[in-house]
């Protein structure tokens, strides 16, 4: 019977350091921001469902979402303790716990229980749940392989990843890499980590993709909707012309006339060329006749002259 958990894909030294961290540390700087407020700070209590406080002055902002996304961004940035006060005065918090201890599951490599937690995460629809499912024994079954277990993997991919019946080219795939002769060569072919820390993460934010957002928030979520607002006030800019770091949180952007330049910097030696405004007609019959030359041999006004002969 194969473990559940496997580190032994890595050297002695950082099987040590893993042991050490707790899933908490591991999470730290993670995407979803911290295991919200487990240090100590109080419980935030849970809204009710049917609470939907909006903001702004046309009330198109969701209250309970907007506090999610400003504590996700707290955590991230490093602020365990405010985005946990945040939690607490709030009533709102980050994540349910049912999240939280799911990705711990992963992070620990406790492959069944976090089957079973995802189960109860909430209200998820079955092809999520299959696909989500199937990256999870993946790894399981990549941890197996990588520690040498190869009868567990093989049981893994017949009794559980087979029976999903989705992805099968994919599974066809990890049943070749049974045979694989060496660790580095399965690496390769499975474009995979390896077992540990950092495959797992990675497995997370894969699952973080996959799972709806209100189960599992977007990376960086507060970032990328400020990007967006800068981008879409640049594009609107009709008199653009400064560069992307000038713009600020501050304010509205919004280039002025001014900004548009008017005099001559620098004059080339050109400048006793007379500028002419060609006619697009006569333009292009004289790149034609030039063609034709090249072309052919034969001078333009030969070919003029057969022309209206």
């Amino acid at each position: 019977m194969g473990r559940d958990s496997s580190d032994c894909g890595l050297p002695p030294s950082k099987r040590l350091k893993l042991s050490k961290l707790s899933p908490t540390n591991l999470l730290e700087g993670f995407p979803t921001g911290a295991v919200g407020a487990g240090s100590g700070a109080p419980m935030a209590r849970a809204l009710p469902a049917n609470e939907v406080e909006t903001l702004g002055s046309r009330g198109q902002i969701r209250k309970v979402e907007f506090v999610r996304i400003i504590t996700q961004a707290l955590f991230s940035l490093g602020y365990q303790q405010a985005g946990a006060v945040l939690e607490q005065e709030s009533g709102i918090v980050l994540q349910s716990p049912v999240v939280t201890e799911f990705q711990q599951d992963i992070l620990a490599g406790q492959w069944d229980k976090s089957l079973a937690t995802l189960h109860m995460i909430g209200p998820i629809d079955e092809e999520t749940l299959k696909s989500a499912s199937f990256l999870i024994l993946q790894q399981k079954f990549l941890e197996f392989l990588d520690c040498g277990e190869t009868t567990a993997a093989l049981k893994t991919l017949r009794t559980e990843i087979s029976p999903l019946d989705i992805n099968t080219q994919r599974v066809h795939q990890l049943a070749s890499f049974i045979v694989c002769p060496s660790r580095d060569i399965l690496l390769d072919k499975a474009e995979w980590r390896g077992a540990g820390e950092d495959s797992r993460i990675y497995l997370l934010e894969e699952l973080q993709q996959l799972l709806p957002p209100s189960v599992m928030l977007p990376e960086k979520r507060l970032e990328h909707l400020v990007e967006q607002a800068l981008d879409l006030q640049r594009d609107a800019c009709v008199f653009h012309n400064s560069l992307d770091h000038a713009l600020s949180l501050y304010a509205d952007h919004q280039c002025s006339r001014d900004q548009i330049p008017t005099q001559s910097l620098q004059i080339t030696g050109w400048q006793t060329l007379t500028l002419r405004v060609l006619q697009w007609k006569a333009c292009l019959g004289s790149a034609i006749r030039s063609v034709l030359t090249v072309l052919l041999g034969t001078p333009a006004k030969s070919v003029d002259n057969e022309r209206s002969q």
